[in-house]
């Protein structure tokens, strides 16, 4: 049987009723005080309009709300100095946790999370709302490990980075660094020492120390500098439609060789500034230049505006044509004969004259003299002036025939600065071949050597 008794308390000063037993109360309890739990246990449902404390600061005493579900539970751990929750846990508010945060199953947080101490999730954890970690100026690290050992992707508060360590990364949407005006440089660093992809910032341009293949269309709209070998399987195309005066600005500027393994097509001029065209490199192989067929010009070697040289296909055996101008100062070996263009200059003198530079440089005189000449030829002067890029040793033959219709001589006379050697006379229907060699360009002396008379 149970009983109340109502005690004084002499220590505490204050009085209370005790119960003895069991005590059943069918209906509602008020309590206007405290009401302090024991060791007891009270199966029964309780509305609490007031303030719970258990235990009191530095000496407090575990709490625990089971749920439905076998093991679920809230705990206080005194002890632990710490919240256990084995169940779900629903915030619908915002919540601020101090304290280290450790999540060991699988979380879903709606609202806004604040953690101003270290947090750990060791499950699966989704967020359908934004997470801030630190404030503006104020930031932590944050560290997403993978399965595998030392691979994680890391926000380093103190470097301010993003360090990506051993993580394969796979972009499907758009990547944009910086800001236009604002740019960043990015780097990416191959397998080989000092073999990267940069985009530079500062120099506005990208910079690839190793091999670059391209497959696909490219559009590059500025400069593009290669240092190393270049292997272009497809077409190259630059966009600048204005002639090159230099090698800085050509469209495409390469500094290191080329090599062209197809045809090459030049829509308008090579110009070599510095350089030569070199086939001594080949060990076998055969190397033409081909001309088209029926072109008056097919092909000109030009100094300056001028040819040189001039390449014709449109006669049934194609021509070349050396220009007055062009000196060849080496030997020049031809597998068929050489045909001299002939100038046959045809005169009737008197008695004296002078055979001028240019019918002898023409290389025939005809004179069908009247009486007994003699005639001078031109000064050494005007020889060397008629002579293009006339030097000391230039040469060349001349012929002069006796057309006299009665036996009537010619006599070569020699013009200032010439010397005559050999036979000078040239009889009736007879005639003779002559070689002028320029002794001296500089001081304009010449010699004229008699060859031979022919009979004609």
């Amino acid at each position: 049987m149970s009983r109340l008794r109502y005690l004084s308390n002499a220590r505490t000063g204050s009085d209370g009723t005790v119960c003895e037993g069991n005590f059943l109360i069918n209906g509602n309890i008020e309590v206007t005080g405290s009401y302090t739990y024991g060791s007891g246990s009270l199966p029964l449902s309780q509305s609490l309009l007031g303030t719970l404390t258990v235990g009191i600061d530095t000496d407090g005493y575990d709490v625990k709300f089971y749920g439905k579900t076998t093991s679920k539970y809230w705990l206080w751990d005194e002890s632990a100095d710490g919240v256990v929750l084995a169940g779900t846990f629903g915030q619908t508010g915002a919540m601020t946790i101090t304290g280290t945060l450790d999540v060991s199953s699988n979380s879903t947080i709606g609202g806004t999370l604040g953690i101003t101490g270290a947090t750990s999730f060791a499950a699966t954890t989704t967020f359908n709302a934004g997470i801030n970690v630190g404030s503006d100026g104020t930031g932590h690290d944050v560290t997403f490990y993978t399965a595998s050992a030392s691979s994680k992707v890391m926000i380093d508060e103190g470097s301010d980075e993003l360090l990506i360590t051993a993580v394969d990364t796979t972009m499907t949407g758009k990547l944009t660094v910086g800001a236009n005006t604002a740019g960043l440089d990015v780097k990416f660093f191959g397998a080989t020492n000092l073999k990267y992809w940069e985009w530079d910032e500062g120099a506005n341009q990208m910079n690839v120390a190793g091999t670059a293949s391209i497959v696909g269309a490219t559009a590059i709209t500025g400069a593009v500098t290669i240092t190393g070998a270049l292997t272009a399987t497809g077409i190259v195309t630059s966009s600048l439609i204005t002639d090159a005066s230099a090698v800085g600005t050509a469209g495409v500027v390469i500094v290191g060789g080329l090599g062209v393994a197809k045809k090459m097509y030049l829509g308008t001029d090579l110009v070599m500034v510095a350089g030569d065209i070199d086939f001594s490199t080949a060990t076998t192989g055969t190397y033409n230049i081909t001309l088209k067929d029926n072109q008056a010009d097919a092909l000109s070697i030009n100094r300056a505006s001028t040819a040189m040289m001039v390449f014709t296909s449109t006669t049934a055996l194609p021509t070349v044509t050396i220009t007055p101008s062009t000196v060849i100062t080496g030997n020049v070996v031809s597998a068929a004969r050489f045909y001299e263009k002939i100038t046959v200059t045809s005169l009737t003198t008197a008695a004296t004259a002078t055979y001028t530079a240019a019918q002898l440089v023409g290389g025939y005189i005809s004179d069908a003299i009247t009486g007994a000449s003699t005639c001078t030829t031109a000064t050494a002067t005007e020889i060397i002036a008629a002579i293009p890029n006339c030097q000391t040793g230039s040469s060349f033959e001349f012929t002069v025939e006796n057309a006299a219709s009665s036996a009537i001589a010619i006599t070569i006379g020699d013009g200032t600065g010439i010397t005559l050697t050999g036979t000078m006379t040239i009889g009736q229907n007879n005639s003779k071949r002559f070689l002028c060699v320029v002794t001296d360009a500089s001081a304009k002396t010449a010699t004229i050597y008699s060859l031979g008379t022919v009979v004609t």
